[in-house]
């Protein structure tokens, strides 16, 4: 009699029931108690440290409000460097670069400090930028998670940007032997070893003579000699990539393609910039606040409609 009441309470919904919120409530207590690095591997496909990436600006004392534009706009809470020439008054910012003079052009040498003074910072991505360039970081942060989940991680030499082959008349002087280099103003983004590697070659590789020295053409003969191949074996990263960056971004659509000044101040920005990491050159700081407000409105509008669907 016992064992049918007993197999008669197993049946009950009601024990099934209680049988399923025991098994729950041991789930819940089994999770809150699981170890951290356990519960970091969960996330570690969603979220990125916010420290993993550092930004880098060579400026001086002419573009003082640039800084001030960018440190409000898109540099608010990131890491950033910024390095300034040694006859401009100090900004609190800006990290003075010992004998390296405002009147340098090209700034090859403030590059070269710059890119030393980089390497001390610990991270996995350096963004090497102009201080005329607006930069979106939340969509450099978007390319750097699709980087490494393409297997493109920070331990490898990475090198990407808007690869270009420079102007007819001087390509064949620039001393990369017809390779492309990513142009310095969109910005120059790098991986860890990369960086590493550079600072130990830099103070030669970036003063080597060619007919037309450029900043970034001089930076790019330094990478190409820590790993020669990158523009044959990694041409298809390099073509992947290269639409993110905006050189030039017009303000009237085909019919002005001049780089945006205070003359040709667009009243909104379309949606051509919404996947775009940079753009290049904003000279106005008023220019620079006003395509940061219309971006951020942009992605709110998006985000909105996304939510819609």
């Amino acid at each position: 009699m016992l064992i049918k009441k007993t197999v008669s309470v197993l049946k009950s919904n009601k024990f099934r029931a209680l049988l399923l919120l025991v098994m729950l409530s041991v789930s819940v207590i089994s999770r809150a108690h699981m170890p951290s690095s356990q519960s970091a591997n969960i996330m570690s496909a969603e979220i990125r440290k916010d420290d993993n990436l550092v930004f880098s600006i060579n400026t001086f004392q002419q573009n003082r409000e640039r800084i001030d534009a960018i440190l409000d706009t898109w540099a608010s809470g990131t890491r950033i460097v910024i390095s300034d020439c040694l006859d401009s008054e100090q900004h609190q910012a800006v990290t003075r670069l010992s004998e390296i003079p405002c009147a340098e052009y090209p700034p090859i040498r403030s590059w070269t400090e710059n890119l030393k003074r980089l390497g001390r910072h610990d991270a996995d991505w350096y963004f090497k930028v102009d201080d005329d360039t607006y930069v979106d970081v939340e969509n450099l942060r978007l390319l750097i998670t699709e980087l490494e989940r393409s297997g493109y991680t920070s331990d490898k030499i990475i090198f990407i940007g808007h690869f270009a082959f420079g102007r007819d008349y001087e390509r064949a002087s620039l001393g990369l032997g017809g390779s492309p280099y990513p142009l310095g103003g969109t910005g120059i983004l790098m991986s860890n070893r990369t960086l590493q590697l550079l600072v130990t070659v830099v103070d030669v590789c970036m003063f080597e003579y060619s007919e037309s020295m450029h900043s970034d053409t001089q930076l790019a003969r330094c990478f190409y000699k820590i790993r020669p191949d990158y523009a044959a074996e990694e041409q298809l990263l390099i073509t992947r990539f290269s639409k993110y960056f905006k050189p030039y971004y017009p303000a009237k659509a085909v019919v002005d393609v001049r780089p945006y000044s205070d003359s040709t101040v667009p009243e909104r920005l379309d949606n051509g910039v919404r996947d775009k990491i940079s753009l290049h050159s904003i000279k106005s700081p008023k220019l620079m606040q006003l395509v940061h407000s219309q971006i951020q409105r942009l992605r709110i509008m998006n985000q909105n409609r996304r939510s819609r669907e």
